[in-house]
């Protein structure tokens, strides 16, 4: 009776699989055709999720508040190509981008760090963009290691970053006494500043940090290469489905053949590796000593001219090393080295008054800006008035039509730049309207300023982290913005 129920009942059951069979298929089928790819889940939440770090590699904000960085630039350009808008996220490092990405609280992320040969098993890696190497890094005033040998017992420190731990790991097989420190929660910015400020001997970094921050913390040095070229990209989750990594190569691919990657590029890392270390210390030396006095005069002339501080502070400095008294052999005078004839068309009765002095540069600068074409805009515009205002705005027009008797863009700096040498040539120079010039002056006059100019941005955005986290860690008001006239110490 009991095996007779039984059969039964397995044969109904039998039975209505049969039954149910067809309509599961069609029910897993629509569930297929209904299922979302990563890309239009992400469009369809309206907002590209961007992790980064803050440094001025990734993100930082400028002088008035402005977002910058190439990472930041990069995000943004994505995001506007998908129509979306950019949720950018900040974190400390590394580690932490990397942890929001497998949590999925962003989509895409990257801390401008070399990606080693120890890949995330649950990450993927987008085109490199650049390249960095890993190097060893000691203050200057230790005696420099000749190779991993001379690395000592708790000589050299890492961040939380796993492959470098991996990379350490491996060179340990080959040098059995190698040891290192593991700091916990420091950013590469805070591992470089420590070696910067004695705090420790060692570090490894990668190679595009170190060549940017040399100008915040000029006391690194780099004893040697770890490893070769590593690329650098984009992370995000590995995932079968391979819409997302498809956009993002996309969006690569074309601005690479656009020249867009490279101009970016251009801009954040190009004098990067132009260092000097005797002018970089000296500067930063008189941006705590001589600048405060006056620090206020440049923001009161940027604000009636509508220019940014930081900028003509460096222009300033690129005159005058930020001597009121400052005077050349052709008899310009000043914080601003105005001619007599400038000084007079822009109402300044005295060049060494030091208010006057900035006002009227600021003002002769917009005068140069006003007559470059008004369809150059951007950077290019502010190069080129620069430029005018140290060789002249004729000088600069006839090196613009000398690029574009080369076939050059006229209306690119950087195409401009590589024919105004050409001034000083008389095979070419009594080709012009304006004769001959000193061609390679403002080239090395821009290159100087935009240097300067960076450095004081850099340092301002270094020190309202600093704050901002001190308040976070004190319980403060964690939205509250340090205003940069404010700044404890520019």
């Amino acid at each position: 009776m009991k095996h007779k129920n039984h059969k039964d009942i397995w044969g109904q059951k039998s039975n209505f699989q049969l039954l149910f069979l067809p309509v599961l298929c069609v029910l897993l089928l629509s569930s297929c055709a209904d299922q979302k790819t990563v890309l239009q889940s992400i469009r369809e939440s309206g907002e590209l999720r961007f992790v980064t770090v803050e440094s001025p590699l990734t993100y930082f904000k400028g002088s008035d508040g402005t977002a910058e960085g190439l990472e930041y630039e990069l995000a943004s350009m994505f995001a506007d190509s998908l129509d979306l808008d950019l949720n950018l996220i900040v974190v400390k490092n590394k580690h932490d981008v990397t942890s929001l990405i497998n949590k999925n609280k962003a989509h895409i992320g990257s801390s401008a760090s070399a990606l080693s040969g120890y890949p995330d098993n649950t990450l993927e890696y987008g085109p490199a963009y650049i390249t960095a190497r890993r190097q060893l890094v000691y203050h200057q005033k230790n005696r420099k290691p000749g190779s991993i040998a001379d690395i000592k017992e708790d000589e050299v420190v890492i961040g939380e970053d796993v492959s470098y731990q991996m990379l350490l790991k491996k060179l340990s097989f080959f040098y059995p006494d190698l040891a290192w420190r593991v700091l916990e929660n420091k950013s590469m910015t805070q591992i470089l500043k420590m070696v910067n400020d004695h705090k420790v001997p060692m570090a490894i970094a990668d190679s595009n940090w170190v060549d940017m921050y040399r100008y915040l913390f000029p006391e690194v040095r780099v004893a040697f290469d770890i490893t070769g070229e590593l690329p650098v990209a984009w992370v995000y989750q590995l995932n079968s489905d391979r819409s997302l990594d498809e956009a993002v190569r996309k969006f690569f691919n074309k601005i690479n053949k656009n020249g867009s990657l490279d101009e970016l590029i251009n801009h954040y890392y190009k004098y990067a590796k132009s260092f000097d270390y005797i002018d970089t210390r000296v500067f930063i030396e008189n941006v705590h000593k001589t600048l405060p006095k006056y620090k206020e005069l440049f923001i009161k002339s940027a604000r009636e001219t509508q220019l940014d501080w930081f900028l003509l502070a460096a222009m300033s400095y690129q005159e005058s090393h930020w001597n009121p008294e400052a005077r050349s052999s052709t008899g310009v005078r000043g914080l601003m080295m105005l001619t007599t004839d400038t000084a007079k068309s822009l109402g300044v009765d005295d060049r060494l008054d030091p208010e006057q002095s900035i006002l009227g540069g600021a003002r002769y600068l917009n005068k140069m800006k006003d007559k470059i074409p008004e369809r150059i805009q951007g950077e290019d515009r502010l190069w080129f008035a620069l430029a005018a205002y140290n060789v002249g705005f004729g000088h600069l027009e006839d090196a613009r039509k000398l690029t574009q008797s080369q076939g050059g863009d006229a209306d690119k700096w950087l195409d401009v730049r590589e024919r105004l040498p050409l001034l000083a040539d008389e095979n070419w120079h009594q080709e012009t309207r304006h004769g001959y010039a000193r061609g390679s002056e403002p080239v090395v006059y821009v290159k100087n300023i935009r240097r300067y100019y960076d450095i004081l941005k850099w340092k301002d955005a270094e020190i309202k982290r600093v704050v901002q986290q001190q308040r976070l860690e004190n319980n403060e008001e964690k939205n509250e913005v340090l205003p940069i006239i404010n700044s404890p110490v520019l």
